[in-house]
Protein backbone atom coordinates (compact mmCIF):
# COMPACT_ATOMS: atom_id res chain seq x y z
CA UNK A 1 0.00 0.00 0.00
CA UNK A 2 2.74 2.37 0.82
CA UNK A 3 4.21 1.72 -2.75
CA UNK A 4 0.84 2.45 -4.36
CA UNK A 5 0.25 5.20 -2.40
CA UNK A 6 3.78 6.89 -3.95
CA UNK A 7 2.71 6.35 -7.53
CA UNK A 8 1.50 9.83 -8.86
CA UNK A 9 -0.91 9.38 -11.50
CA UNK A 10 -0.55 12.60 -13.36
CA UNK A 11 3.51 12.60 -12.99
CA UNK A 12 5.26 12.15 -16.45
CA UNK A 13 6.70 8.46 -15.40
CA UNK A 14 3.58 7.17 -14.64
CA UNK A 15 2.27 8.68 -17.68
CA UNK A 16 4.81 7.28 -20.42
CA UNK A 17 4.49 3.70 -19.01
CA UNK A 18 1.13 3.16 -18.79
CA UNK A 19 0.35 4.83 -22.17
CA UNK A 20 3.38 2.68 -23.75
CA UNK A 21 1.97 -0.53 -22.16
CA UNK A 22 -1.59 -0.07 -23.13
CA UNK A 23 -0.46 0.88 -26.55
CA UNK A 24 1.71 -2.66 -26.70
CA UNK A 25 -1.35 -4.30 -25.42
CA UNK A 26 -3.85 -2.76 -28.19
CA UNK A 27 -1.03 -3.77 -31.08
CA UNK A 28 -0.93 -7.12 -29.89
CA UNK A 29 -4.91 -7.63 -29.86
CA UNK A 30 -5.17 -6.02 -32.76
CA UNK A 31 -2.41 -8.09 -34.73
CA UNK A 32 -4.15 -11.13 -33.51
CA UNK A 33 -7.53 -10.17 -35.23
CA UNK A 34 -5.83 -8.72 -38.47
CA UNK A 35 -3.75 -12.12 -38.34
CA UNK A 36 -7.40 -13.33 -39.55
CA UNK A 37 -8.44 -10.60 -41.88
CA UNK A 38 -5.29 -10.23 -43.89
CA UNK A 39 -2.20 -12.57 -45.66
CA UNK A 40 1.30 -12.46 -44.09
CA UNK A 41 2.42 -10.55 -47.29
CA UNK A 42 0.69 -7.82 -46.03
CA UNK A 43 2.47 -7.76 -43.03
CA UNK A 44 5.99 -8.15 -44.91
CA UNK A 45 5.52 -5.47 -47.24
CA UNK A 46 4.41 -3.06 -43.93
CA UNK A 47 7.70 -4.47 -42.42
CA UNK A 48 9.42 -3.01 -45.51
CA UNK A 49 8.17 0.16 -45.99
CA UNK A 50 8.32 1.08 -43.02
CA UNK A 51 12.39 0.44 -42.62
CA UNK A 52 12.53 2.16 -46.17
CA UNK A 53 10.63 5.26 -43.76
CA UNK A 54 12.54 4.55 -40.53
CA UNK A 55 15.84 4.95 -42.78
CA UNK A 56 15.05 8.30 -44.41
CA UNK A 57 13.98 9.89 -41.05
CA UNK A 58 16.72 9.09 -39.21
CA UNK A 59 19.42 10.35 -42.61
CA UNK A 60 17.67 13.40 -42.68
CA UNK A 61 17.39 13.86 -38.86
CA UNK A 62 17.79 16.91 -37.57
CA UNK A 63 17.37 16.58 -33.59
CA UNK A 64 14.80 19.49 -33.50
CA UNK A 65 13.00 18.67 -30.42
CA UNK A 66 16.17 18.22 -28.57
CA UNK A 67 17.05 21.17 -29.64
CA UNK A 68 13.75 23.30 -28.08
CA UNK A 69 13.97 21.51 -25.10
CA UNK A 70 17.60 22.28 -24.18
CA UNK A 71 18.04 25.95 -25.64
CA UNK A 72 17.42 28.47 -23.18
CA UNK A 73 14.75 30.26 -25.59
CA UNK A 74 12.86 27.33 -26.81
CA UNK A 75 9.94 28.53 -25.85
CA UNK A 76 10.31 31.86 -27.78
CA UNK A 77 8.33 31.95 -30.60
CA UNK A 78 11.02 33.39 -33.19
CA UNK A 79 13.11 30.54 -32.43
CA UNK A 80 10.32 28.23 -32.61
CA UNK A 81 9.52 29.36 -35.78
CA UNK A 82 13.35 28.99 -37.34
CA UNK A 83 12.84 25.52 -36.04
CA UNK A 84 9.61 24.33 -37.52
CA UNK A 85 10.33 26.24 -40.54
CA UNK A 86 13.54 24.68 -41.32
CA UNK A 87 11.64 20.86 -40.05
CA UNK A 88 9.15 22.25 -42.57
CA UNK A 89 11.42 22.13 -45.59
CA UNK A 90 13.29 18.97 -44.76
CA UNK A 91 9.80 17.07 -44.92
CA UNK A 92 8.58 18.67 -47.87
CA UNK A 93 12.17 17.59 -49.80
CA UNK A 94 12.07 14.20 -48.13
CA UNK A 95 8.46 13.63 -49.69
CA UNK A 96 9.49 14.73 -52.97
CA UNK A 97 12.45 12.84 -52.93
CA UNK A 98 10.44 9.47 -51.72
CA UNK A 99 7.65 9.94 -53.92
CA UNK A 100 10.11 10.11 -56.85
CA UNK A 101 12.22 7.67 -55.82
CA UNK A 102 9.50 5.23 -55.02
CA UNK A 103 9.41 3.31 -58.89
CA UNK A 104 12.99 2.92 -58.80
CA UNK A 105 12.82 1.01 -54.76
CA UNK A 106 9.84 -0.78 -56.34
CA UNK A 107 11.64 -2.33 -58.69
CA UNK A 108 15.02 -3.22 -56.58
CA UNK A 109 12.23 -4.93 -54.47
CA UNK A 110 10.75 -6.70 -58.21
CA UNK A 111 6.92 -5.21 -56.47
CA UNK A 112 4.09 -2.75 -57.71
CA UNK A 113 2.24 -2.61 -54.66
CA UNK A 114 5.71 -1.00 -52.98
CA UNK A 115 5.80 1.54 -55.89
CA UNK A 116 2.17 2.60 -54.97
CA UNK A 117 2.59 2.31 -50.63
CA UNK A 118 5.96 4.37 -51.19
CA UNK A 119 3.85 7.55 -52.85
CA UNK A 120 0.95 7.27 -50.70
CA UNK A 121 3.34 6.82 -47.45
CA UNK A 122 5.57 10.06 -48.70
CA UNK A 123 2.54 11.61 -47.26
CA UNK A 124 4.02 11.14 -43.84
CA UNK A 125 6.91 13.39 -44.19
CA UNK A 126 4.54 16.40 -45.16
CA UNK A 127 2.54 15.62 -41.39
CA UNK A 128 5.43 15.39 -40.03
CA UNK A 129 6.86 18.84 -41.07
CA UNK A 130 3.31 20.12 -40.38
CA UNK A 131 3.33 19.45 -36.76
CA UNK A 132 3.82 22.29 -34.26
CA UNK A 133 6.48 22.16 -31.55
CA UNK A 134 3.65 21.52 -28.95
CA UNK A 135 5.09 17.98 -28.29
CA UNK A 136 8.76 19.49 -27.19
CA UNK A 137 7.49 22.47 -25.80
CA UNK A 138 5.12 20.03 -23.49
CA UNK A 139 7.96 18.05 -22.51
CA UNK A 140 10.17 20.93 -21.62
CA UNK A 141 7.43 21.90 -19.33
CA UNK A 142 8.04 18.51 -17.59
CA UNK A 143 4.41 18.19 -19.29
CA UNK A 144 4.87 14.65 -20.94
CA UNK A 145 1.99 13.35 -19.65
CA UNK A 146 0.15 15.32 -22.31
CA UNK A 147 1.95 13.43 -25.58
CA UNK A 148 2.12 10.31 -23.85
CA UNK A 149 -1.87 10.56 -23.71
CA UNK A 150 -2.53 12.33 -27.34
CA UNK A 151 -0.26 9.21 -28.58
CA UNK A 152 -2.30 6.91 -26.84
CA UNK A 153 -5.49 8.23 -27.82
CA UNK A 154 -4.64 8.10 -31.60
CA UNK A 155 -3.23 4.83 -31.18
CA UNK A 156 -6.36 3.72 -30.30
CA UNK A 157 -8.84 5.08 -32.37
CA UNK A 158 -6.23 4.50 -35.40
CA UNK A 159 -6.61 0.73 -34.26
CA UNK A 160 -10.32 0.42 -34.74
CA UNK A 161 -10.28 2.17 -37.84
CA UNK A 162 -7.26 -0.30 -39.20
CA UNK A 163 -9.42 -3.45 -38.17
CA UNK A 164 -12.80 -1.53 -40.07
CA UNK A 165 -10.19 -1.12 -43.34
CA UNK A 166 -8.61 -4.70 -43.12
CA UNK A 167 -12.07 -6.13 -43.17
CA UNK A 168 -13.60 -3.99 -46.04
CA UNK A 169 -10.06 -3.75 -48.12
CA UNK A 170 -8.27 -7.15 -46.99
CA UNK A 171 -5.49 -5.86 -48.28
CA UNK A 172 -1.79 -4.23 -47.32
CA UNK A 173 -4.00 -0.84 -47.98
CA UNK A 174 -5.93 -1.33 -44.69
CA UNK A 175 -2.55 -0.92 -42.54
CA UNK A 176 -0.76 1.87 -45.14
CA UNK A 177 -3.94 4.06 -44.71
CA UNK A 178 -4.07 3.49 -40.75
CA UNK A 179 0.31 4.58 -40.26
CA UNK A 180 -0.87 7.73 -42.68
CA UNK A 181 -4.34 8.36 -40.10
CA UNK A 182 -2.14 8.58 -36.96
CA UNK A 183 0.30 10.44 -38.34
CA UNK A 184 -2.07 12.52 -39.17
CA UNK A 185 -3.99 12.57 -35.94
CA UNK A 186 -0.43 13.71 -34.17
CA UNK A 187 -0.38 16.46 -36.14
CA UNK A 188 -3.48 18.17 -35.99
CA UNK A 189 -3.78 17.78 -32.11
CA UNK A 190 -0.50 19.13 -31.79
CA UNK A 191 -2.27 22.73 -32.93
CA UNK A 192 -4.50 22.71 -29.93
CA UNK A 193 -2.32 21.92 -27.34
CA UNK A 194 -0.72 25.30 -26.68
CA UNK A 195 -2.22 27.40 -29.34
CA UNK A 196 -0.85 30.86 -28.49
CA UNK A 197 2.46 29.10 -29.85
CA UNK A 198 1.24 27.77 -33.64
CA UNK A 199 4.26 28.47 -35.98
CA UNK A 200 4.48 30.52 -38.77
CA UNK A 201 6.62 29.44 -41.66
CA UNK A 202 9.76 31.98 -41.02
CA UNK A 203 13.45 31.57 -40.84
CA UNK A 204 15.36 33.78 -38.57
CA UNK A 205 19.06 34.40 -39.86
CA UNK A 206 20.32 34.97 -35.85
CA UNK A 207 19.09 31.56 -34.97
CA UNK A 208 20.23 29.21 -37.56
CA UNK A 209 23.96 29.07 -36.22
CA UNK A 210 22.97 27.41 -32.93
CA UNK A 211 20.47 25.13 -35.14
CA UNK A 212 22.78 24.00 -37.47
CA UNK A 213 25.37 24.14 -35.02
CA UNK A 214 23.39 21.13 -33.07
CA UNK A 215 22.26 19.43 -36.56
CA UNK A 216 26.13 18.93 -37.48
CA UNK A 217 26.41 16.38 -34.46
CA UNK A 218 22.55 15.60 -34.08
CA UNK A 219 22.70 14.02 -37.95
CA UNK A 220 25.64 12.49 -38.62
CA UNK A 221 24.85 10.84 -34.83
CA UNK A 222 21.62 9.27 -36.26
CA UNK A 223 23.00 8.10 -39.60
CA UNK A 224 25.51 5.58 -37.36
CA UNK A 225 22.28 4.81 -35.33
CA UNK A 226 20.50 4.00 -37.91
CA UNK A 227 23.70 1.38 -39.23
CA UNK A 228 23.65 0.13 -35.63
CA UNK A 229 20.17 -0.67 -35.45
CA UNK A 230 19.61 -2.42 -39.01
CA UNK A 231 23.32 -4.55 -38.90
CA UNK A 232 21.64 -7.25 -37.27
CA UNK A 233 19.09 -7.11 -40.06
CA UNK A 234 21.62 -6.86 -43.32
CA UNK A 235 23.78 -9.68 -41.63
CA UNK A 236 21.28 -12.21 -40.24
CA UNK A 237 20.08 -13.28 -43.42
CA UNK A 238 23.04 -14.00 -45.03
CA UNK A 239 24.59 -16.41 -42.36
CA UNK A 240 21.82 -17.94 -41.03
CA UNK A 241 18.66 -20.04 -41.69
CA UNK A 242 15.33 -18.62 -42.01
CA UNK A 243 14.07 -20.71 -38.97
CA UNK A 244 17.07 -18.93 -36.55
CA UNK A 245 15.58 -15.86 -38.20
CA UNK A 246 12.02 -16.46 -36.90
CA UNK A 247 12.93 -16.90 -33.81
CA UNK A 248 15.35 -14.11 -33.18
CA UNK A 249 12.76 -11.82 -34.87
CA UNK A 250 10.56 -12.67 -32.11
CA UNK A 251 13.29 -12.18 -29.43
CA UNK A 252 13.76 -9.22 -30.96
CA UNK A 253 10.33 -8.28 -31.04
CA UNK A 254 10.12 -8.29 -27.01
CA UNK A 255 13.45 -7.14 -25.85
CA UNK A 256 13.84 -3.77 -28.76
CA UNK A 257 10.36 -2.91 -27.38
CA UNK A 258 11.84 -2.53 -23.78
CA UNK A 259 15.25 -0.72 -25.25
CA UNK A 260 12.28 1.47 -27.00
CA UNK A 261 10.57 2.04 -23.69
CA UNK A 262 13.86 2.91 -21.97
CA UNK A 263 15.06 5.36 -24.81
CA UNK A 264 11.53 7.41 -24.78
CA UNK A 265 11.42 7.59 -21.36
CA UNK A 266 14.87 9.33 -21.22
CA UNK A 267 13.80 11.57 -24.18
CA UNK A 268 10.11 12.60 -22.72
CA UNK A 269 11.29 12.69 -18.91
CA UNK A 270 15.02 12.56 -17.98
CA UNK A 271 16.26 14.74 -20.95
CA UNK A 272 13.96 17.78 -20.07
CA UNK A 273 14.76 17.85 -16.10
CA UNK A 274 17.98 17.62 -16.79
CA UNK A 275 18.03 20.61 -19.23
CA UNK A 276 15.90 22.60 -16.67
CA UNK A 277 18.47 21.62 -13.97
CA UNK A 278 21.30 22.62 -15.76
CA UNK A 279 20.00 26.14 -17.06
CA UNK A 280 18.74 26.69 -13.61
CA UNK A 281 20.96 25.09 -11.02
CA UNK A 282 23.38 23.32 -12.78
CA UNK A 283 25.52 23.04 -8.92
CA UNK A 284 22.67 20.85 -7.84
CA UNK A 285 22.30 19.17 -10.97
CA UNK A 286 23.97 15.75 -9.36
CA UNK A 287 21.88 15.44 -6.21
CA UNK A 288 18.74 16.10 -8.32
CA UNK A 289 19.52 13.47 -10.67
CA UNK A 290 19.70 10.90 -8.09
CA UNK A 291 17.15 12.11 -5.87
CA UNK A 292 14.23 12.85 -8.70
CA UNK A 293 14.46 9.71 -10.83
CA UNK A 294 14.51 6.81 -8.60
CA UNK A 295 11.26 5.77 -10.11
CA UNK A 296 12.10 6.03 -13.41
CA UNK A 297 15.20 4.38 -13.17
CA UNK A 298 13.73 1.55 -10.62
CA UNK A 299 10.60 0.66 -13.62
CA UNK A 300 13.08 0.45 -16.44
CA UNK A 301 15.87 -1.85 -14.19
CA UNK A 302 12.93 -3.99 -12.85
CA UNK A 303 11.12 -4.41 -16.50
CA UNK A 304 14.94 -6.03 -17.99
CA UNK A 305 15.19 -8.08 -14.97
CA UNK A 306 12.12 -9.46 -15.10
CA UNK A 307 11.73 -10.17 -18.49
CA UNK A 308 15.40 -10.99 -18.80
CA UNK A 309 14.97 -13.64 -15.92
CA UNK A 310 11.84 -15.41 -17.08
CA UNK A 311 12.25 -15.06 -20.42
CA UNK A 312 11.89 -18.92 -21.31
CA UNK A 313 8.58 -18.34 -19.46
CA UNK A 314 7.17 -15.81 -21.88
CA UNK A 315 8.57 -17.72 -24.91
CA UNK A 316 6.34 -20.73 -23.51
CA UNK A 317 3.25 -19.21 -22.26
CA UNK A 318 3.27 -17.31 -25.57
CA UNK A 319 4.15 -19.48 -28.19
CA UNK A 320 4.32 -23.32 -28.72
CA UNK A 321 6.91 -25.68 -28.64
CA UNK A 322 8.39 -25.05 -32.34
CA UNK A 323 9.50 -21.48 -30.80
CA UNK A 324 11.02 -22.40 -27.28
CA UNK A 325 14.59 -21.63 -28.26
CA UNK A 326 13.45 -18.17 -29.11
CA UNK A 327 13.53 -17.77 -24.97
CA UNK A 328 17.40 -18.52 -24.83
CA UNK A 329 17.69 -15.97 -27.38
CA UNK A 330 15.78 -13.37 -25.40
CA UNK A 331 17.20 -13.68 -22.80
CA UNK A 332 20.71 -12.95 -24.11
CA UNK A 333 18.89 -10.00 -26.17
CA UNK A 334 17.96 -8.51 -22.77
CA UNK A 335 21.03 -8.06 -21.89
CA UNK A 336 21.30 -6.33 -24.65
CA UNK A 337 18.21 -3.96 -24.07
CA UNK A 338 19.23 -3.53 -20.33
CA UNK A 339 22.71 -1.99 -21.70
CA UNK A 340 21.19 -0.06 -24.18
CA UNK A 341 18.60 1.25 -21.64
CA UNK A 342 21.42 2.54 -19.32
CA UNK A 343 23.14 3.76 -22.28
CA UNK A 344 20.44 5.95 -23.11
CA UNK A 345 19.39 7.59 -19.65
CA UNK A 346 23.65 8.44 -19.44
CA UNK A 347 23.09 10.18 -23.11
CA UNK A 348 20.16 12.00 -21.97
CA UNK A 349 22.00 13.40 -18.72
CA UNK A 350 25.02 14.50 -20.95
CA UNK A 351 23.16 15.96 -24.00
CA UNK A 352 21.06 18.25 -21.66
CA UNK A 353 24.57 19.94 -20.29
CA UNK A 354 25.65 20.50 -23.85
CA UNK A 355 27.72 17.63 -24.55
CA UNK A 356 25.68 17.18 -27.68
CA UNK A 357 28.86 15.11 -30.01
CA UNK A 358 28.16 12.42 -27.38
CA UNK A 359 25.25 10.37 -29.37
CA UNK A 360 27.59 10.58 -32.10
CA UNK A 361 30.71 9.23 -30.48
CA UNK A 362 29.32 6.90 -28.54
CA UNK A 363 26.92 5.51 -32.20
CA UNK A 364 30.70 5.39 -33.58
CA UNK A 365 31.91 3.37 -31.24
CA UNK A 366 28.64 0.90 -31.05
CA UNK A 367 29.23 0.53 -34.93
CA UNK A 368 32.96 -0.92 -34.84
CA UNK A 369 31.98 -2.56 -31.49
CA UNK A 370 28.98 -5.16 -32.84
CA UNK A 371 31.04 -5.50 -36.27
CA UNK A 372 34.00 -6.59 -33.87
CA UNK A 373 32.42 -8.16 -31.16
CA UNK A 374 29.57 -10.27 -33.34
CA UNK A 375 32.22 -11.79 -35.72
CA UNK A 376 34.29 -12.50 -33.08
CA UNK A 377 32.07 -14.33 -31.12
CA UNK A 378 30.46 -16.10 -34.63
CA UNK A 379 34.17 -17.16 -35.49
CA UNK A 380 34.93 -18.79 -31.67
CA UNK A 381 30.86 -19.93 -31.00
CA UNK A 382 29.05 -19.70 -34.23
CA UNK A 383 25.64 -18.26 -33.55
CA UNK A 384 25.52 -17.90 -29.51
CA UNK A 385 28.80 -16.69 -29.87
CA UNK A 386 27.53 -13.88 -32.52
CA UNK A 387 24.72 -13.42 -30.28
CA UNK A 388 26.44 -12.46 -27.54
CA UNK A 389 28.38 -10.21 -29.28
CA UNK A 390 25.38 -8.44 -30.35
CA UNK A 391 24.27 -8.38 -26.59
CA UNK A 392 27.53 -6.64 -25.09
CA UNK A 393 27.94 -4.66 -27.87
CA UNK A 394 27.12 -1.25 -25.94
CA UNK A 395 28.99 -1.97 -23.42
CA UNK A 396 32.04 0.50 -24.56
CA UNK A 397 30.19 2.98 -25.21
CA UNK A 398 28.48 2.76 -21.69
CA UNK A 399 31.53 2.99 -20.37
CA UNK A 400 32.46 5.99 -21.92
CA UNK A 401 29.93 7.75 -21.71
CA UNK A 402 29.85 7.07 -17.73
CA UNK A 403 33.37 8.08 -18.02
CA UNK A 404 32.12 11.60 -19.58
CA UNK A 405 29.15 11.88 -16.84
CA UNK A 406 31.96 11.21 -13.84
CA UNK A 407 34.48 13.88 -15.39
CA UNK A 408 31.50 16.39 -15.11
CA UNK A 409 30.78 15.98 -11.78
CA UNK A 410 27.49 13.65 -12.56
CA UNK A 411 28.12 10.69 -11.07
CA UNK A 412 28.53 9.09 -8.05
CA UNK A 413 30.19 5.27 -8.62
CA UNK A 414 29.26 4.06 -5.22
CA UNK A 415 25.50 4.70 -6.20
CA UNK A 416 25.81 3.24 -9.65
CA UNK A 417 28.10 0.20 -8.29
CA UNK A 418 24.98 -0.44 -6.00
CA UNK A 419 22.38 0.00 -8.43
CA UNK A 420 24.46 -2.44 -11.04
CA UNK A 421 24.49 -5.13 -8.09
CA UNK A 422 20.96 -4.97 -7.29
CA UNK A 423 20.66 -5.48 -11.02
CA UNK A 424 23.12 -8.30 -11.28
CA UNK A 425 21.53 -9.83 -8.09
CA UNK A 426 17.82 -9.60 -8.84
CA UNK A 427 18.41 -10.89 -12.29
CA UNK A 428 20.02 -14.15 -11.04
CA UNK A 429 17.13 -14.40 -8.51
CA UNK A 430 14.31 -14.00 -11.21
CA UNK A 431 15.99 -16.93 -13.37
CA UNK A 432 16.47 -19.40 -10.74
CA UNK A 433 12.66 -18.90 -9.74
CA UNK A 434 12.03 -19.11 -13.19
CA UNK A 435 14.19 -22.27 -13.88
CA UNK A 436 12.30 -23.63 -10.42
CA UNK A 437 8.86 -23.00 -12.51
CA UNK A 438 9.84 -24.40 -15.34
CA UNK A 439 11.12 -27.40 -13.92
CA UNK A 440 7.78 -27.95 -12.09
CA UNK A 441 5.08 -30.40 -12.72
CA UNK A 442 2.05 -27.82 -12.23
CA UNK A 443 3.57 -25.82 -15.07
CA UNK A 444 4.70 -28.59 -17.44
CA UNK A 445 -0.01 -29.37 -16.87
CA UNK A 446 -0.73 -25.85 -17.41
CA UNK A 447 -3.04 -25.02 -19.94
CA UNK A 448 -1.89 -24.96 -23.47
CA UNK A 449 1.16 -26.94 -22.58
CA UNK A 450 0.71 -29.20 -25.04
CA UNK A 451 0.48 -27.20 -27.87
CA UNK A 452 2.80 -28.27 -30.22
CA UNK A 453 3.63 -27.53 -34.20
CA UNK A 454 4.95 -29.75 -36.72
CA UNK A 455 7.40 -32.57 -35.93
CA UNK A 456 10.72 -31.35 -36.37
CA UNK A 457 13.35 -34.32 -36.87
CA UNK A 458 16.58 -33.97 -33.86
CA UNK A 459 19.95 -34.49 -35.35
CA UNK A 460 22.26 -36.92 -33.91
CA UNK A 461 24.23 -36.53 -31.04
CA UNK A 462 27.19 -36.78 -33.49
CA UNK A 463 26.31 -33.75 -35.28
CA UNK A 464 25.57 -31.37 -33.02
CA UNK A 465 29.15 -29.90 -32.83
CA UNK A 466 27.93 -28.65 -35.76
CA UNK A 467 25.52 -26.34 -34.21
CA UNK A 468 27.40 -23.31 -34.27
CA UNK A 469 26.82 -23.58 -38.20
CA UNK A 470 23.48 -22.69 -36.49
CA UNK A 471 21.19 -25.57 -38.46
CA UNK A 472 19.97 -27.18 -35.70
CA UNK A 473 19.10 -25.18 -32.58
CA UNK A 474 17.54 -27.89 -30.59
CA UNK A 475 20.74 -29.08 -30.06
Amino acid sequence: MKLLRGINVRGEVFAVAVSFAAMLVMRLGSSIILSRLLYPEAYGLLTILMSILFAIEMLSDIGATNFVIRHERGEEMQLINTVWSVRLCRGVLNAILLYLAAPWIGQLYGSQSITEALRALSLIFLFGGLETMSYAVAARRKMARITAYIELSCVLLTTIITIGLAYVLRSYWALVIAVLIQRALMSICSYFIFPEMRPHFKIHKDDLPPLFGFIKFAMPGSMLTLAVTQYDKLIFPRMFDIHLLGLYGISQNISGTIATLAIRSGQSVLYPRCSQWYRDTPESMQEKLYKENKKLIFLLMAICTLVGGAAMLVIQLLYDSRYEYAGRIMQIMMVRATLESMLALSLCVMTSTGYIKGELITSGMRLASVILFSATGYAIDGFIGFMIGLAIEPLPALLYITYRRYLGGLGRWQIDLKLVTKIIVAWLAVLLLALNIESSSWWAHRPGASRQGPVVERPKAADCKYFTSVQWPAC
